[in-house]
């Protein structure tokens, strides 16, 4: 089997606890190929959709190692290949997700059908990882979603604390805690809407349960499979292990689980084999279909070793 990954430059992934690293390795291990290559690598036209990519071997245990250095891989290419002759497709960029991620999925969705895919460029486009969980009210903290600061602040009035984010980005960046009397309410407002890409800003009711941590829930086709706690670094409530968070054993709540089986309907129907959803307490705060991590994390926790299941899962489908 031939795997690509499409992924952010080589060498700002943490091999330590990068999903994508970590599935290359597992595929490595079960003696696939394994290429990879950046979004700005795609090539798409009259005579197919190509890419200038490259093979990567690991030459090194890379599961402990904290940068990616020369000396733990080595690499084939570059040269320019038919994206079709490839049996499995990752498309592994972090947000934002922005027109050129857009584009990514654009000129990759001629391969569906042709090529697996995870996940379904398609899927990654339908399904917005903030917004789309607006389609499920009953699940969600009280909601809005403006451009408008006073209809913003009117929102907050309802609330002792909201919490404000951008729609498009990840890894908790540009999320901040406030409230309606708070003097800074509109700074932060428009703070985030001078974000790129351009966006409503997402208004949501603080939920007190964060202190105790938040829940990822893995979601293998429409499936749940895992799930990992992350509780928030001393003096922040964001729990993404990006800012700091640190991972715990987390098991689901009847609630969450009913939700999870609801949403994997969704993610099923949209194409999207392997995805994230985020619990505080018992509702649900984002669909992560781009590029979902904390498969090491859960295995750290005593989890099942997801990497292992998402190709197990290509085998039985290719």
């Amino acid at each position: 089997m031939r795997a690509l990954f499409i992924i952010d430059p080589l060498d700002s992934l943490k091999p330590y606890k990068d999903t994508s690293l970590d599935l290359m390795a597992e595929a490595q291990g079960r003696g696939y190929d394994v290429a990879f290559c950046e979004y700005t690598d795609i090539h798409a036209g009259s005579e197919g959709v190509l890419g200038t990519v490259q093979l990567i071997e690991f030459v090194k245990d890379i599961h402990t190692a904290m940068t990616m250095t020369p000396d733990l891989y080595r690499l084939e290419g570059p040269e320019i290949e038919d994206l079709s002759d490839f049996d499995v497709i990752f498309i592994r960029k972090d947000p934002p997700f922005d027109q050129a991620y857009l584009s990514l999925t654009l000129l990759l969705e001629p391969l569906e059908g042709d090529v697996l895919f995870v996940n379904s460029p398609s899927g990654v486009r339908a399904i917005s990882e903030k917004l789309s969980a607006l389609r499920f009210p009953d699940f969600i903290p009280e909601t809005l979603v403006s451009y408008e600061p006073e209809v913003l602040r009117a929102f907050a009035g309802d609330h002792d604390k909201v919490v404000l984010k951008p729609c498009y980005y990840g890894s908790g960046k540009g999320v901040v805690v406030s409230s309606a009397d708070d003097p800074d309410f509109e700074t932060h407002v428009n703070n985030i809407l001078q974000l790129e890409p351009f966006g409503p800003v997402i208004a949501q009711g603080f939920l007190p349960e964060v202190a105790d941590g938040d829940a990822r829930v893995m979601m293998l086709d429409g499936d749940f499979v895992g799930a990992v706690g992350r509780k928030p670094p001393e003096g922040d409530f964001r729990a993404n292990i990006a800012v700091g968070g640190t991972e715990f054993h987390v098991d689901l709540t009847p609630r969450q689980e009913e939700i999870a089986a609801e949403i994997g309907d969704y993610l099923r129907q949209n194409g999207i084999l392997y995805a994230g959803l985020d619990f505080i307490g018992d509702k649900l705060i984002e669909i992560n279909v781009t590029s979902p991590t904390l498969i090491k994390e859960l295995r750290k926790v005593g989890g099942p070793d997801v990497s292992a299941m998402i190709w197990d899962l290509l085998e039985e489908m290719a």
